[in-house]
């Protein structure tokens, strides 16, 4: 399969829109730039979008009633998103590692295993492949949206572990003292 280079980007979703392509384009929130502005980031939805010459695909984390599974697509168009990186590939190599994703089938949980962190153990994984893999290749341009994906997890030589986001504990423990 010949190699493609993919502009790598992400979604910042608004929890109050289900996923799904066409809101893709008017419900996007930009990317912080600063520790502050964090906390907007944990409260959206997180889908990664791959750009090349002839169109986008996306991956996503699907809730499931409760179990994790994926959502992934192609369109012709070029879907608005914040690239923050390159990826020379094949398109099955984005794919594959949705389809193997080590989340897919367990129990989501809104702190500690939700699309943030299925984002953020994808993109390690898509790194992994292209320092281990022959003519794969992971460029990024834009290191703050790199780390801040990445923020959620903490990578260690026996695997990926999740952090546990504090913006979304702090905001479930709000509202639910105001619907006491």
């Amino acid at each position: 399969m010949e190699l493609q280079t993919f502009q790598v980007g992400i979604i910042f979703q608004s929890l109050r829109t289900p996923g799904s392509l066409w809101s893709f384009r008017s419900k996007t929130r930009g990317p912080p730039r600063s520790r502050g502005n964090i906390e907007k980031a944990a409260l959206t939805h997180w889908i990664l979008v791959f750009t090349a010459s002839s169109g986008s695909h996306w991956a996503e984390l699907v809730d499931q009633k409760g179990i994790i599974t994926f959502n992934q697509g192609y369109t012709p168009y070029t879907i608005p998103a914040y690239y923050f990186a390159t990826y020379t590939g094949n398109i099955s190599d984005i794919y594959n590692i949705s389809q193997t994703h080590p989340m897919n089938g367990t129990e989501y949980q809104q702190t500690i295993n939700n699309c943030q962190h299925w984002t953020a153990t994808f993109l390690y994984s898509l790194l992994n492949l292209a320092n281990c893999t022959p003519y794969r290749y992971f460029e990024v341009f834009d290191q703050n949206i790199l780390a801040l994906i990445l923020h959620v997890v903490n990578v260690q030589p026996n695997g990926v572990w999740h952090l546990q986001n504090e913006f979304i504990v702090t905001a479930v423990g709000v509202l639910a003292k105001l619907l006491a």
